[in-house]
């Protein structure tokens, strides 16, 4: 595989580069990931408290959804992976306010983020027209995506041209605030860990791991309690005052059972 860099129409944010060596699906792999899997900032969420312009709040919406914000990946999560369990805090998503007075023209540069690092990428993206004594004022949030959930997620248009089965011309135009190679360059690890994943999991599935053999835990032995000699001599003497009290009992039975029979013979001799 090569990679060479193409003459002419390499501009800031245009970038045109030969892959050879290579073939159809390794190119469109790269193209798919530069489209769908790099992550940008988006708004997604709006709280409007005054809107008396002459578009609707639905129309505004869809505007400022699709203004391109710088993104800080090193500082914000997914929100669907954050600690906060998607409800929305400082680690996952920025918010930023857009209040302007009639008559005049609402731009991207207008929208006033909490965090400096996330702010429109271009200054002069028209909104709205606010005619006089027309107002507009709301809260917005934007958070993490990728261009597989939403097109307003997108950083970049990437494209190629086949030439022949193993080279294709390939043209990346970013629209954020990372450059074409830096794009590429995150498109080439995202892919490259998704292919090392792939691997490891088909060779798991090829040799399978014996589940291990759960072992029976062995019972422990209870101790044999220790007597001590004060224990043992309360123990005798216990046994001893058991015995006479037996004695004592069957003393007392076999004197009451004889009296009685005195008493059924001196009356048989009476009769």
């Amino acid at each position: 595989m090569k990679i060479e860099l193409q003459k002419g129409g390499n501009t800031g944010d245009k970038f045109r580069f030969k892959l050879s060596e290579s073939n159809y699906t390794f190119a469109n792999a790269l193209r798919r990931t530069i489209l769908g899997d790099l992550p940008s900032m988006a708004i997604f969420k709006s709280t409007i408290y005054d809107n008396s312009s002459f578009l609707y709040d639905e129309f505004i919406m869809k505007r400022l959804a699709l203004i391109p914000l710088t993104t800080d990946v090193k500082t914000y999560n997914f929100q669907e992976n954050c600690k906060c369990g998607g409800e929305g805090c400082a680690r996952c998503q920025v918010i930023l306010v857009l209040e302007k007075n009639g008559p005049a023209t609402v731009y991207s540069k207008d929208l006033k983020s909490r965090d400096p690092k996330i702010k429109p990428v271009y200054d002069k993206i028209p909104l709205v027209k606010l005619g006089p004594n027309q107002k507009i004022k709301m809260e917005l949030y934007a958070h993490m995506g990728t261009g597989k959930k939403h097109a307003k997620y997108h950083v970049a248009n990437a494209s190629y041209e086949q030439i022949d089965d193993s080279t294709f011309d390939f043209f990346v135009e970013s629209y954020t605030d990372r450059t074409p190679k830096e794009i590429i360059n995150e498109a080439i690890e995202i892919l490259t860990k998704k292919v090392s994943t792939f691997i490891a999991a088909f060779e798991e599935a090829k040799n399978p791991k014996k589940p291990a053999k759960k072992v029976k835990p062995v019972p422990k032995k209870k101790p044999k309690e220790e007597v001590t000699e004060s224990e043992k001599a309360g123990e005798e003497v216990a046994e001893e005052v058991l015995e006479k009290v037996a004695e004592e009992v069957i003393k007392e039975d076999t004197e009451e059972g004889f009296k009685e029979i005195k008493k059924i013979k001196e009356e048989e001799t009476k009769e």
